[in-house]
């Protein structure tokens, strides 16, 4: 090869060197400054300029709406709108019972909108000592009783711990809250003194007669059987009931006075004492 073809060769091999630096060099400014712009767009949306300063708190008008409100507040401020700090709310409505839940939405640029869930109310929990305590459908003890009650079951509960808050997942507690979630309003009102007796569970209405519900379970289908029922008995053939038994929810029974006597247990014969042939 000539001295010429070297030099030639030679050129190139250096263009095509620094060609592939130059490369080099602008891949990794591009990367440098991608990774610049990420990280301040993040900065700029996770750190103080994208910090939560407009919080809208709607759908909640029980009990502490005030404090309730200025909780959520408080809290949704720590947090920043490219990640709503959702569970810390729900950590921080755990200490109000009437809260059941919460959603959360952005409202940018700097906001969030908090709609929050109130509880309801399923049964009235009547303990044998202190007051009657008000649950809700998902069986949290929200407090005593206001003094408009709701039209909602009464669930004799014994000696069992209501304090507020508490959580209560009785099964005569737990069919209670069925109940009261099937049957109509104006029934589920009526419903008095649920509780168990011997595996079943036994109610009655008020100015009514005893409701035997059998088995705890199938009770969507009792609820339906019980509100077939009382629409379909006049107020004397009510007043003349002693018991409406649902045990088969399909084929419904009407008690009267005679039927509830011809199902009730014969009197035990009295015990005759004898003395012993020793003794005669």
């Amino acid at each position: 090869m000539s001295a010429t073809a070297s030099r030639a060769l030679l050129v190139r091999r250096r263009m095509v060197a620094a060609e592939k630096g130059r490369r080099r060099r602008t891949v990794l400014l591009f990367v440098i400054a991608a990774a610049a712009a990420t990280a301040g767009g993040w900065w700029v949306l996770t750190g103080p300029p994208g910090r939560i300063t407009s919080v809208e708190v709607t759908g909640y008008e029980g009990p502490r709406k005030a404090v309730v409100t200025e909780t959520i507040r408080r809290v949704a401020e720590r947090g920043n709108v490219v990640a709503p700090p959702v569970e810390q709310l729900r950590q921080a409505m755990a200490a109000f019972p009437w809260v059941e839940d919460l959603h959360v939405e952005r409202a940018l640029p700097k906001g969030i909108s908090v709609v929050v869930v109130a509880a309801t109310a399923g049964l009235v929990a009547v303990p044998d000592v202190g007051p009657p305590m008000l649950v809700s459908a998902s069986g949290r003890v929200l407090g005593p009783v206001p003094r408009r009650a709701p039209g909602v079951p009464r669930v004799r509960v014994g000696d069992m711990d209501l304090s507020v808050g508490s959580k209560l997942s009785d099964p005569v507690v737990t069919s209670g809250l069925i109940l009261s979630a099937q049957l109509t309003p104006k029934v589920a009102r009526r419903l008095l003194a649920l509780r168990e007796v011997r595996g079943a569970l036994v109610g009655r209405l008020a100015a009514g007669p005893e409701v035997r519900f059998g088995l705890m379970q199938d009770l969507a289908a009792k609820a339906e059987s019980l509100d077939l029922v009382l629409g379909q008995l006049s107020a004397d053939e009510e007043r003349a009931a002693v018991y409406i038994d649902l045990s088969v929810p399909w084929f419904p029974a009407v008690g009267d006075r005679e039927a509830a006597r011809a199902t009730s247990p014969p009197p035990r014969a009295p015990r005759i004492a004898t003395q012993p042939s020793s003794m005669r």
